[in-house]
């Protein structure tokens, strides 16, 4: 007899994110390996004392090595695949039932920031991440030249962009989608 699945949406589920996201995930090896309270350090400063509390830093940064690590070419986009890829929510720390920051915290940081705090804060990232061994530095250069890198333990990571393109490509508004049949972008 040929079944018929039936999606009965549930009010409550009893999942923990953690169990969803492999362990041998790029973003799992990131999280055990990398330290990134060095960015509340250097960012400390740039925050009031009063307030409501903002997006925290390291949220922020994680958000935009997303990015740069799955070549994610837009703030918007960037935050859309956020709230849609487990692993990615994950790795910001943003459960299921957490609304994800909105793409407006990125021109906001960059005001506030500066290019080049973001810049020296991604490049002792890439750096460390090459110590450790998760990304490999053949070919990798953190200026403006074409960046070539790959996650070893055989999960890909190819980067051909330099950080400062990135963020070039970032500032940079988002073009508005063409419909296709009359429907969803």
């Amino acid at each position: 007899m040929q079944g018929k699945k039936e999606f009965k949406q549930r009010i409550y589920y009893n999942i923990n994110l953690d169990s969803l996201v492999p362990e041998n995930h790029l973003l799992k090896r990131l999280e055990k390996l990398l330290s990134f309270d060095f960015v509340r350090d250097i960012t400390r400063d740039y925050y009031s004392h009063t307030g409501k509390p903002s997006i925290d830093p390291v949220v922020l940064v994680k958000m935009l090595l997303v990015g740069y690590l799955f070549d994610i070419r837009s703030e918007r986009k960037l935050v859309e695949e956020i709230s849609l890829n487990l692993a990615y929510r994950w790795y910001i720390g943003y459960d299921l039932d957490e609304e994800i920051p909105n793409h407006s915290i990125f021109s906001k940081a960059r005001v506030r920031f500066g290019k080049k705090l973001f810049l020296d804060i991604f490049e002792k990232i890439l750096v460390r991440c090459i110590k450790l061994g998760l990304v490999s530095s053949e070919g990798m250069l953190i200026d403006s030249t074409i960046v070539r890198a790959n996650a070893s333990d055989g999960s890909m990571v190819e980067i051909n962009l330099s950080l400062g393109q990135y963020w070039k490509r970032l500032d940079r508004p988002d073009r508005p989608k063409k419909k296709l049949d009359g429907g969803r972008y």
